[in-house]
């Protein structure tokens, strides 16, 4: 009898345990908002002839590759770029590539331009790649977590979080061509400058993959929204708001974390065209 017990407060003080360690899944702010936009130019059920990018301006770097999954479609020898139909310019010659080095666009304001970029296969053909490009306004900060998800901050004064609206994207199964944070800024802009207009900061979650069960991303989100209410000035409770598969997670995540007897610090929840 008296080894059951023991067995049974080990286990409840493992749980709890576990849950102060784990509540904020090892979210931090990254070193600076900057990051890569990978673009698939290979072949296959992932290659977009004409896809529209959408890039954070000064914030971002483009990498051209060709994995499908994991593994390379193609090799390319050459690849040059050009921007807004101006010059071509080499990005890398005379070897075998999966991938292009980091390029930095040249655009110093927001607004909606054009990249083409050439590559030379193995076989001496010649593929050109075009891709409108939307460049919207950098974030204040980004965050990570220790699996790969990411929320940006847009807020309404510079570096200052005291009203947040977290937004939780929609099914995203591309982990390869993702630029979610900046579709959903460009996209939900004029929600996004009203909610600035009253003192509110925008975060844009992105999931690390988007196509696992729903329930572990929801484990994901509650980490997150523990997360900013840990940082966060003042008391002014989190709005929550997902889109579409975004919609179900949260409230999964708002359900479970009520029912274990840990709400999460939100006033409002917001479902846009969820299920």
């Amino acid at each position: 009898m008296m080894k059951r017990k023991f067995l049974l407060f080990f286990i409840c003080l493992l749980s709890v345990f576990k849950s102060l360690l784990f509540s904020q899944g090892g979210w931090k702010e990254a070193e600076n908002a900057n990051s890569y936009q990978y673009l698939y130019i290979g072949v296959g059920n992932f290659y977009n002839p004409r896809r529209t990018v959408y890039i954070r301006l000064g914030q971002e770097q483009f990498i051209f590759h060709t994995y499908d999954q994991y593994t390379p479609t193609m090799i390319f020898l050459r690849a040059e770029i050009r921007y807004d139909g101006e010059n071509w310019q080499v990005i890398c010659k005379n070897g075998r590539y999966v991938a292009t080095p980091p390029v930095t666009p040249p655009w110093t304001q927001t607004g909606q331009y054009e990249m083409d970029l050439k590559i030379w296969d193995e076989a001496g053909n010649i593929k050109v790649h075009t891709f409108p490009v939307i460049v919207i306004p950098p974030a204040n900060k980004r965050y990570v977590d220790d699996n790969g998800n990411s929320m940006l901050l847009w807020s309404s004064e510079e570096n200052l979080l005291d009203f947040p609206f977290i937004l939780v994207a929609g099914f995203d199964p591309d982990i390869f061509n993702s630029s979610d944070h900046e579709f959903y800024y460009f996209v939900g802009k004029e929600l996004i400058d009203k909610i600035h207009s009253v003192g509110g900061d925008v975060l844009i979650y992105d999931y690390a993959d988007g196509a696992i069960d729903i329930a572990e991303n929801a484990q994901y989100v509650k980490n997150a929204v523990n997360y900013i209410n840990s940082i966060k000035i003042g008391n002014t409770r989190i709005i929550l708001g997902g889109v579409s598969m975004g919609g179900v997670v949260c409230r999964y995540a708002l359900a479970e974390a009520e029912a274990q007897g840990n709400p999460l610090n939100v006033s409002h929840f917001v479902s846009l065209d969820s299920p």
